[in-house]
């Protein structure tokens, strides 16, 4: 503002000065100079950062739109994408202590399952056997890694999904079951961040099978990887 003044007012006193004056002109009035230098400085409000979306805004945004695409894969995206948030959530409220956190999720991704077109479903698979885990539904968990496991064998969540797996047999007291999954994740090798764990656990699935030497060779091959 105040450049914008000055401009204009120099710009008056240029076409002024280059017009004819009387011979007894004389300059009246307050001095232009003193004028501007009392101008008061112009500050501009600083621009603050935009603010980021809380959680339920972007859920609310995404359940605008969730089913009224037309591209199926692309409703599914949306879908997918609104479950995970529902998770989240559901841990947020498990953590608070509320009852049932995980509900809103686990049926969003069993419905995921069921659409169309699907896209992740490996994903999907994986999240639910978790989300069941987590509300304490042991048998319904193991059928999504059992489905995960035989229908998605490539799947980069399979690993775990065996490790997994493999826990549950152990503590059933299914330890031929078990021993089969630890052995499977044992030979993913460094791949997997759970091969320490998985050689221990084998071992004890072989020694609770009477089996001593395989047992002890996993227990070697611990000891070999902490050395």
């Amino acid at each position: 503002m105040r450049f914008v003044a000055t401009t204009v007012v120099a710009c008056l006193i240029a076409a002024c000065s280059s017009a004819p004056r009387p011979a007894d002109y004389r300059p009246r009035g307050v001095n232009i100079a003193e004028v501007l230098a009392d101008l008061p400085e112009l500050s501009l409000p600083a621009q603050s950062a935009p603010r980021k979306p809380t959680r339920a805004e972007v859920m609310a945004a995404y359940n605008r739109v969730y089913g009224r695409l037309s591209e199926p894969r692309e409703n599914h995206a949306i879908g997918k994408r609104l479950a995970d948030l529902e998770m989240a959530q559901g841990e947020d409220r498990d953590i608070e202590g509320q009852p049932q956190p995980y509900n809103d999720a686990i049926a969003r991704y069993e419905s995921l399952l069921e659409a169309p077109d699907g896209v992740a479903l490996d994903q999907i698979l994986y999240q639910l056997a978790r989300a069941y885990d987590l509300s304490q539904a042991a048998d319904a968990s193991l059928a999504m890694l059992d489905r995960l496991i035989s229908e998605y064998p490539l799947s980069a969540y399979v690993p775990e999904a065996r490790f997994r797996r493999a826990e549950m047999h152990f503590s059933a007291g299914r330890f031929a079951q078990a021993t089969t999954d630890y052995e499977a994740v044992v030979a993913v090798g460094d791949e997997t961040p759970y091969l320490k764990n998985a050689r221990y656990m084998l071992g004890w699935s072989q020694f609770k099978q009477s089996n001593l030497e395989d047992g002890l060779a996993a227990f070697f091959a611990v000891i070999d990887d902490v050395l």
